[in-house]
């Protein structure tokens, strides 16, 4: 049997030079959830590799992550789970810090039912946004999926943006230093616009299918108008923005 990994030559459950499994199954439902205790509780070397993976060679990262090539790497959930835990350590205290120096807590007027809920959400989201961009991972997946069902399966999707939304979480590492240093300001345009290029420059390779080029980039321009009005939505009704909709 040769490794998917490392291509070494060997018999038994595991490669005796990378410790890569023999079998690799296609990502479903079921593998996602055997591999949830691992992905949390276990201690695994390939943070790094993982990193500098999604940052430098994304496509080729979740290609190799597809075909089996996965033992080097951080598992997708242990890995957005880590970086959105680290993002709202640090938005927890830097939210916290200006409230001490710069914005003492006000005494709002009195708030009742949808209100209330909105600011109660606006006020979480704000303080703990990197939950919010995990929780539309399983949304964007299958926005991915209706578009490009036949070359990968919606559990593949999933892990595509799983990881592809934890390297997001840098981004929002930024933006809370830039909003410490701002005394506060801060505007989370500008880094949505690099997640949501970082989103298409790894969408165009990675779906495009080499018999079929024509009306590829239509769909992927079309999947990106699409993520960007489900995040913006998504936002509105967390309480984060001003929805588009307008209000009473």
């Amino acid at each position: 049997m040769e490794c998917k990994n490392c291509a070494s030559v060997f018999e038994g459950k595991f490669c005796p030079q990378c410790g890569q499994k023999a079998k690799t199954k296609r990502i479903t439902f079921t593998h996602l959830i055997h591999e949830i205790p691992e992905s949390i509780f276990q201690v695994e070397t390939g943070l790094p590799f993982t990193i500098k993976g999604l940052f430098t060679k994304p496509v080729g990262f979740l290609r190799d992550y597809f075909l089996g090539k996965r033992v080097q790497y951080y598992k997708p959930l242990g890995y957005v789970i880590l970086l959105s835990t680290i993002s709202s350590i640090i938005s927890y205290f830097v939210s916290l810090y200006l409230r001490i120096h710069y914005h003492p807590v006000r005494v709002e007027k009195k708030l009742e039912g949808t209100a209330l809920l909105m600011h109660k959400s606006a006020v979480f989201f704000a303080q703990y946004n990197s939950v919010f961009y995990f929780l539309m991972i399983p949304i964007i997946s299958l926005c991915s999926f209706l578009f490009f069902y036949k070359k990968y399966n919606y559990w593949e999707h999933f892990i595509t943006n799983t990881y592809l939304t934890a390297q997001f979480n840098f981004l929002i590492i930024l933006a809370q230093i830039w909003r410490l240093f701002n005394h506060g300001n801060v505007s989370y345009t500008p880094f949505l616009f690099i997640f949501f290029t970082y989103l298409y420059l790894v969408y165009d390779p990675l779906y495009k299918n080499p018999s079929r080029k024509k009306g590829h980039r239509i769909k992927i321009g079309a999947l990106m108008i699409v993520i960007v009005f489900v995040y913006i939505t998504g936002m509105s009704l967390a309480g984060m923005m001003t929805p588009w909709w307008g209000t009473n």
